[in-house]
């Protein structure tokens, strides 16, 4: 096990399944997206769906990050990894000027594909338009986002979460044929 310090979940490995929808201007864009983590968190990778196929990757192999974009079999280095590709969820991360001036307020408990979760909301204003953003998570991993704005409305819910489960080692590593950016 790495030390306690390194480790940015409390689980070992983990396999979690969203349903995300993108409403803008009458159209819904509906997609998915699946997050796997290793090694406490320390090795993640994000695919994303459109129309039921792979589109891209977001890779953290615990040292370094990179984006597979699959149409094209190419790769993006983003440098090295900080915290990894998925939000995490924490409450105590929130600045507490935020807290204070009611921008941030934690909310109740609410049961996210099985987890029983800590929510908070967070609003925000950005030329002029205000956002309000809801998080809901388990043990700092994010099941739920739903942002919610003027002109869009966007939400990533967690529908299946599979713990301490074997993760694929290729999962954090790039294709050989792919060619860098």
């Amino acid at each position: 096990a790495p030390p306690v310090s390194a480790k940015k979940c409390v689980i070992t490995s983990c396999i979690i399944q969203y349903e995300t929808m993108m409403e803008m201007s009458r159209t819904k864009i509906p997609g998915k997206k699946i997050i796997y983590f290793d090694d406490w968190g320390m090795k993640e990778c994000e695919e994303t769906f459109e129309d039921g196929k792979l589109k891209e990757s977001f890779v953290s192999d615990g040292k370094e990050m990179f984006k597979l974009f699959h149409s094209n079999k190419s790769i993006y280095k983003a440098g090295a990894t900080y915290n990894g590709t998925a939000m995490a969820f924490n409450w105590n991360e929130v600045s507490q000027k935020d807290k204070d001036a009611g921008l941030a307020n934690q909310g109740g408990k609410e049961t996210v594909a099985g987890k029983e979760c800590e929510t908070y909301t967070y609003i925000t204003q950005t030329a002029g338009q205000k956002t309000t953003a809801k998080y809901a998570g388990w043990n700092h991993i994010l099941l739920l986002m739903e942002l919610n704005s003027k002109e869009i409305k966007s939400t990533s819910k967690a529908t299946k979460f599979e713990e301490n489960v074997a993760v694929p080692a290729d999962k954090f590593t790039a294709p050989g044929d792919y060619k860098v950016l």
